[in-house]
């Protein structure tokens, strides 16, 4: 099966319909406890599709809980290629880590262990056939000695995300503010 059937079935089953909400103007991100308006901006339609593809060859489901563990897992594997990526991932890491700090933990681990697929063009990993495209992104779990760097680099992560939340609030408000 190609990556691309495979995306339209993960779709069909998601809450976001079938182009995982690219089209919307508002969407609404989780930051902490909250879920904050903001605009949908050309920036995230970009990284939207990659980060969907995350979810399907992870499983981590669109959640709150499985938003903060495919935004560890993404921090994880090094999204830095598209940066907002980090900034989206640290709103949802800051709700992960609010109810469910375990699994935020293995999730980063996890993507310490992977791949992500930011630097692969759309168009190759749609026509790629699903077994090709995980292969690439899961590669040897057996080795760990890097643990304690992780978490150095898990905790600078949380860190960020605690900071992020208030940006993310004002930035919210200021946003319903200026739209009513």
């Amino acid at each position: 099966m190609l990556v691309k059937e495979k995306l339209q079935e993960y779709y069909a089953i998601s809450p976001f319909g079938e182009d995982g909400d690219i089209n919307k103007d508002i969407i609404l991100l989780y930051a902490g406890p909250y879920l904050i308006p903001m605009p949908n901006s050309n920036v995230r339609r970009e990284a939207i599709p990659y980060h969907d593809l995350h979810h399907m060859f992870t499983g981590y489901s669109n959640s709150r809980i499985g938003e903060g563990e495919v935004g560890a897992w993404e921090l994880g594997s090094n999204c830095w290629q598209r940066p907002i990526t980090v900034l989206l991932n640290l709103g949802g890491l800051s709700t992960g880590f609010l109810y469910s700090p375990r699994r935020m933990c293995k999730a980063f681990l996890r993507g310490c262990r992977s791949r992500n697929l930011y630097s692969l063009p759309l168009n190759k990993i749609y026509t790629s056939k699903v077994t090709e495209i995980a292969s690439y992104m899961f590669v040897d779990s057996s080795n760990d000695n890097n643990r304690l760097i992780n978490y150095f680099g898990l905790f600078g992560y949380f860190s960020l995300a605690v900071l992020a939340i208030p940006f993310l609030l004002v930035w919210g408000w200021l946003y319903a503010k200026i739209n009513n």
